[in-house]
């Protein structure tokens, strides 16, 4: 008869347990192994990527634009609305404001003020940028006050500009305000209606820089159609000179058969010693090479100097 132990396992049962252990010590090992392979096989984590802009060049794109100059038409228009209904408040109001975007444009392209007001019509050119270089973040160049080596920086600052369609005339400017740092915030006048109004304000541009700013401006007026507003900003002595009837009608006759005007360079800036009118005893003569619709090639001559009271004004005007 044979006795089975009351305790213990059988031969056969221990060697089927000793099979199963091995298989499932084996089957841990591998996975061990797969996973050290995977982790190994895994790619390195990509460096964060920011792209950043230069805000005076962007600034200088936008208000040279059509669509800031079709704004500030639209602002010149109400304003005019506004004095023909005798609407003494509203025209304040509006004069107010646009000294407040010119104190402001100045800050921003001469200075280094933030830009919050042109970003507004880029953010679909942000989104964009972003998407096309896997951005994580997007701020001005100057703001960046630190940062780690292996950040990867990219300068999206020409994508913003040429949201604005710049003239080659607007390139030019750009570039070369990139050789001139910005001045300090703080040298430019808290009180924008009044001006300066001590030593710590900002110092006045040069007799070049305020004549060149100041041609601009000017056949800016004539590109629009705007021939009473140039009378008006031009000097005591050329109102005296040139009746404004006289002028409309010379002025119209001068531009009216040549379009738009589709391209202007510099040409020359030169200051010379002025004579009656000059006030500082200095004359800007600005020339430019301009294209127009019905006229390839063309010279405008603007003479600028500087009235009694300081204002840098235009006192003549010449189209070759």
């Amino acid at each position: 008869m044979l006795t089975l132990p009351c305790s213990g396992t059988l031969p056969a049962e221990r060697s089927r347990m000793s099979i199963v252990t091995k298989s499932f010590v084996l089957c841990v090992a591998c996975a061990a192994v797969a996973a050290g392979c995977a982790a190994a096989a895994a790619p390195a984590e990509a460096p964060a990527r920011i792209g950043v802009y230069d805000s005076r060049a962007v600034a200088l794109s936008y208000l040279r634009s059509r669509l800031h100059a079709e704004r500030l038409d639209a602002l010149l228009m109400d304003a005019e609305m506004a004095k023909r209904r005798d609407d003494k408040a509203r025209v304040e109001a509006l004069e107010a404001q646009g000294k407040a975007r010119q104190h402001l444009a100045h800050m921003q392209v001469f200075g280094n003020a933030p830009i919050p007001d042109i970003l507004k019509d880029l953010e679909a050119t942000l989104a964009a940028e972003a998407e096309k270089h896997r951005l994580a973040l997007i701020v001005r160049d100057v703001d960046i006050a630190w940062r780690v080596d292996s950040l990867d920086v990219i300068d999206i600052t020409e994508a913003l500009v040429a949201r604005f369609e710049p003239s080659a005339e607007t390139r030019k400017i750009i570039k070369e305000m990139a050789a001139h740092p910005p001045l300090p915030l703080e040298q430019f006048p808290i009180d924008c209606d009044g001006g300066a109004k001590s030593g710590a304000a900002a110092k006045p541009p040069s007799p070049e820089r305020a004549g060149r700013l100041c041609a601009d401006h000017w056949v800016w007026l004539l590109d629009r159609e705007r021939y009473a507003g140039g009378w008006e900003d031009a000097t005591a002595r050329f109102r005296e000179t040139v009746p404004k009837q006289t002028w409309l009608k010379d002025i119209e006759k001068l531009r009216g058969g040549l379009g738009k005007a589709n391209a202007r360079t510099m040409k020359s800036c030169r200051v010379t010693a002025g004579s009656g009118g000059a006030a500082g005893g200095e004359r800007v003569t600005v020339q430019f090479e301009t294209t127009f619709e019905r006229k390839e090639k063309a010279v405008e001559t603007v003479v600028v100097v500087r009235d009694p009271d300081g204002t840098w004004r235009v006192d003549g005007y010449s189209l070759d």
